[in-house]
């Protein structure tokens, strides 16, 4: 558990600063009543086991304390049942949903451990 956080984190800065003129960075609460979010990004800005609006708090925060370096931004999610619109297009809700096929192979010559 503590190897693979170490590795998340590191993985996480090497994103963060390989960016040369702006980085976006998304997040969203993904946990369950019985298991915090142990991401390394919640790790870092402490937010593991705050709440939504505890989280809203310190990224609000980080925007006050740094308005040239960080933005916030709350993003407003789609309503359940509407397709998202994609480039200006809207899916026709009589097609019936289909996913693309795969084109490459998962397989790949490196690995963690």
């Amino acid at each position: 558990m503590f190897e693979e956080l170490a590795e998340d984190l590191r993985l996480f800065y090497v994103a963060l600063t390989r960016a040369k003129y702006r980085c976006y960075l998304n997040w969203a609460d993904v946990r369950t009543k019985e298991r915090a979010n142990d991401s390394a990004m919640a790790y870092l800005f402490e937010f593991a086991d705050c709440d939504f609006a505890g989280q809203q708090r310190v990224l609000q925060a980080l925007a006050t304390a740094e308005p040239d370096l960080f933005e916030y931004r709350l993003l407003s999610a789609v309503a359940a049942g509407e397709p998202a619109e994609l480039s200006g297009v809207r899916r026709d809700p009589e097609l019936p949903l289909a996913y693309r096929s795969q084109t490459r192979s998962l397989h790949s010559i490196w690995q963690m451990s």
